[in-house]
């Protein structure tokens, strides 16, 4: 990671705006002065296009270039995106805008449904998303609950943004959101007061190992609560956050044999969750391998509803599974492959004679 020459002009122009608070219209000026280096082709051909070449060799999104005004008055950095790279869910200690310079940014944009008075907790809803091209202008964040966002490339070719945040104080970048667990926690800068994405593009080639185990604990996490809570206990919120709009079940139980997308997984739960109005799920056991999570589990509630055609009995049933989950370089679950014991629970409501 290196400085961009920027333009004398342009840096007066920065050093300026970056100082503004909000309320001055700080934004406005930012992303005129934002599109004007955008535009510039003296700073795209020396600074912007010979990223391309680079971004053939990244797995993972990073921060290319990076600009720091004095005494920390503002940041302006290249972000380079590979194919199916995205950020976590985030939000920034200071106001912020962005533009796409080459290829195309999803941004989803999240709210807080909770008053912010529990530490580490956060409860979060996606109010908005968009693509952004080199036509489509900029778009802006402020400080904390003003801007939490996702930031990705879900396109087959690389993408690359340019971004200018202004002034933070402390040593506090901003803060990441799980929102699968309803947490956040605060996002520090290094000593020298490097943001936390710096930092990041830094350590990219020491944290392999870590990062992959990092990961399979978030899918483990991410398969336990779709089982444990969003089944076991009807938060039918969940799934919008863990599973991907076009996930697909191959169920063997179903007509078809596949169950497809994430809004007819929320019917399926309410549907088990009629039949067995107190269902619970208890994960057993859970094993990851690289971009799959294995989960075994047990099931147990009173049958009270009609169930794959059984009419309610009142019965107390019990049954096991393991599946199959599969996710991708987002973290979203996308495939799933599931085995469970219904002809036991129907032997269990009366349906299927004891052998």
């Amino acid at each position: 990671m290196s400085s961009p020459s920027i333009p004398a002009t342009r840096l007066r122009e920065l050093e300026t705006l970056s100082g503004l608070p909000p309320e001055e219209h700080a934004l406005r000026e930012a992303a005129s002065g934002l599109i004007g280096l955008a535009r510039d082709p003296a700073f795209v051909e020396a600074h912007v296009l010979p990223l391309l070449a680079e971004a053939r060799d990244a797995g993972d999104w990073y921060v290319a270039l990076c600009w720091e005004g004095r005494e920390g008055a503002c940041s302006l950095q290249v972000f380079l995106w590979p194919p199916e790279s995205r950020t976590q869910v985030h939000d920034h200690a200071s106001w912020g805008v962005f533009c796409t310079v080459v290829g195309t940014v999803l941004e989803e944009r999240y709210g807080r449904l909770d008053d912010g008075s529990q530490l580490d907790h956060a409860r979060l809803k996606k109010i908005w998303q968009r693509e952004w091209g080199t036509r489509d202008g900029v778009s802006t964040v402020l400080p904390y609950d003003g801007g939490i966002h996702r930031m990705g490339n879900p396109g087959g070719g690389t993408a690359i943004s340019l971004h200018l945040y202004g002034p933070r104080s402390g040593r506090i970048d901003g803060r990441d959101y799980e929102p699968s667990r309803d947490y956040v926690c605060d996002r520090f800068g290094d000593e020298r007061g490097e943001s936390d994405a710096i930092a990041r593009a830094k350590l990219m080639d020491e944290k392999g190992p870590k990062k992959e185990r990092d990961v399979s604990d978030a899918n483990n996490e991410k398969a336990r609560r779709l089982v444990e809570e969003a089944f076991g206990q009807g938060k039918v919120e969940l799934v919008e956050d863990i599973l991907d709009p076009d996930f697909v079940c191959y169920d063997p139980n179903s007509e078809s044999g596949e169950i497809r997308g994430a809004d007819v997984i929320k019917q399926e739960i309410a549907y088990f969750r009629n039949a067995v109005p107190d269902l619970t799920y208890t994960v057993e056991d859970q094993v990851a391998e690289g971009d799959k999570v294995v989960t075994r589990y047990t099931a147990s509630g009173t049958h009270e509803g009609e169930f794959f055609g059984v009419a309610p009995t009142g019965n107390r049933i019990e049954m096991r599974g393991i599946q199959i989950d599969r996710f991708d370089g987002s973290g979203k679950m996308v495939e799933e492959w599931p085995q469970y014991d219904l002809l036991g629970a129907m032997k269990q409501m009366g349906a299927v004679p004891e052998s």
